[in-house]
């Protein structure tokens, strides 16, 4: 008698167990599937399109905000050898020999600290110049601060027009652009300076550039990353992009 009761409720229990596991319609759910790729995984597709020379941006928005929590954790384990690169301030050959001392993955992840998240170059603009009549001067700049996917600055370019004016037109007008770097491993391969409109005798002048940077590590060189740059500056000193 006692055993016909145990297995009553060992019966019961078992039915209810699965009961409450079932959904309404009583087909078994699946369980969430989990991701397919892991961090390292999803970081080598990354890098792979960009050492083909392409752009991060459709790969990288492509991704989850999981995928690309994933694609961090993985990078973010060179972080100390970033520090002590940053505070030994290290020359390009010291950090080539330490990189080649890391372990695979800290090479893959090393490489992909140095991705440009071109998702988000946002350029800042600067002004300066003096009022002083009959002729006033305008100097208009836009700043594009060039940061990885941890938002930690790599380099940045800098694209300035001059111009000049008496008030109704602009008598002088001239543009420079440079860029920075603000990481060891991180280069400016210099400008390409291309198409320009208006300027002396006009009431605008647009300036269009090309910044170049690069990130060469332990022998091996991403392809050039370049910025594209472009905006216009008026006869009062007014700016556009």
């Amino acid at each position: 008698m006692k055993k016909s009761i145990f297995n009553l409720l060992i019966s019961t229990i078992v039915i209810t167990i699965i009961t409450l596991s079932l959904p309404s319609n009583g087909i078994i759910a699946k369980a969430e599937s989990l991701p397919l790729s892991d961090g390292k995984a999803l970081t080598e597709k990354m890098l792979r399109v960009v050492e083909d020379g392409e752009d991060m941006a459709e790969i990288w928005s492509s991704y989850t905000e999981s995928e690309k929590e994933y694609v961090r954790e993985f990078i973010r384990q060179v972080e100390p050898v970033m520090k002590k690169i940053n505070n030994q301030d290290l020359s390009d050959s010291e950090f080539n020999k330490l990189y080649n001392t890391l372990s695979e993955d800290m090479k893959l992840a090393t490489r992909a600290f140095f991705i440009v998240d071109t998702t988000n170059i946002k350029p800042i603009k600067s002004s300066e110049g003096s009022l002083i009549q009959p002729t006033a001067e305008y100097r208009r700049t836009l700043t594009h601060p060039l940061k990885n996917v941890f938002g930690i600055l790599l380099g940045t370019y800098y694209h300035r027009i001059v111009v000049f004016s008496d008030g109704t037109k602009i008598t002088s007008a001239s543009r420079y652009a440079w860029g920075e770097s603000e990481h060891i491993g991180y280069h400016y391969n210099g400008t390409e300076y291309l198409e320009k409109q208006g300027g002396k005798g006009y009431n605008f002048f647009w300036s269009e550039v090309l910044g170049k940077f690069s990130a060469g590590i332990g022998g091996i060189n991403l392809p050039s990353r370049t910025v594209k740059s472009d905006f216009t500056v008026d006869y009062k000193g007014r700016y556009y992009y």
